[in-house]
């Protein structure tokens, strides 16, 4: 970042289909060494509880939602 070009960015978004189920794929769930941090989950839902506010604090919202 740093230099004296001129340097343009943009912002990308993304947001899955309705009733997607978010996961880690199979054969990256085989290896003990590697233990799963989060349980799959449908986006909708997660949206649904970090927007209406169903938990006090915003600080580990993912967490709370789907940690293991």
């Amino acid at each position: 970042m740093c230099g004296d070009k001129e340097r343009y960015s943009f912002a990308l978004f993304s947001v899955p289909k309705k009733d997607v189920k978010i996961e880690v794929p199979h054969e990256l769930m085989e290896d003990k060494m590697h233990p799963l941090h989060y349980r799959s989950f449908n986006y909708d839902d997660y949206l649904d509880y970090f927007m209406l506010g169903l938990k006090e604090s915003k600080e580990n919202t993912l967490e709370a939602f789907i940690g293991v």
